[in-house]
């Protein structure tokens, strides 16, 4: 008697699992694990990961106004699936900034030494008379030199105290005053009178 023999196996699946390094920045949306035949092909497309037609995306925190949320790369990731796997998505947070403008009261009485610089949120504002320093960045107040006619100086700043929050613009506040001369008379001849 003839008899037919069917060759029958079945090929190993595995599970991808997905985690984020910090759930405080970021998610994974869509699938957080797939399960796949041996050798399925592993295809990332920057922040978004596709196996056996399954796709799991890493979702960076919607930024705020101090910080910013991005999506830096996965790790853990192979050409294709060879076992029981753990990916994770990598994201970032870093200070939003904002830019911190310096302005003249008068620019024919002084100008500043910097005009503009960014500054992270919550950056604490210092003023030491002419010199504020806002982080590591400083701009210096500097008066319009003297004339015949004229002394200028620095007076003080205006929207210069507290934390850098927004967008902000800075006053340097310059004086102009008349100078001030002493006339003294004096008689040529004592005889006739001082």
């Amino acid at each position: 008697s003839e008899q037919t023999l069917y060759a029958h196996w079945n090929v190993n699946q595995y599970t991808i699992t997905f985690n984020v390094n910090n759930a405080e920045y970021g998610s994974i949306t869509g699938q957080t694990s797939i399960t796949a035949d041996y050798g399925s092909t592993i295809s990332v497309a920057s922040n978004v990961i596709t196996i056996a037609g399954k796709q799991a995306t890493a979702t960076p925190k919607t930024n705020t106004a101090q910080y910013i949320y991005a999506f830096a790369n996965w790790s853990g990731v192979t050409a294709t699936v060879l076992g029981d796997t753990t990916i994770t998505a990598n994201f970032t947070r870093t200070y939003e900034q904002y830019t911190v403008t310096f302005v003249s009261n008068n620019t024919n009485y002084g100008r500043v030494s910097v005009v503009s610089f960014k500054a992270d949120y919550g950056s604490t504002i210092y003023v030491e008379d002419s010199i504020i320093t806002i982080g590591a960045n400083y701009s210096l107040a500097i008066p319009t030199e003297d004339t015949a006619q004229y002394d200028y100086a620095f007076s003080s700043w205006s929207n210069a105290s507290g934390t850098i929050t927004a967008n902000r613009t800075i006053t340097a506040n310059f004086t102009q005053s008349v100078k001030q001369y002493t006339v003294k008379f004096e008689s040529n001849n004592s005889s006739y009178g001082t």
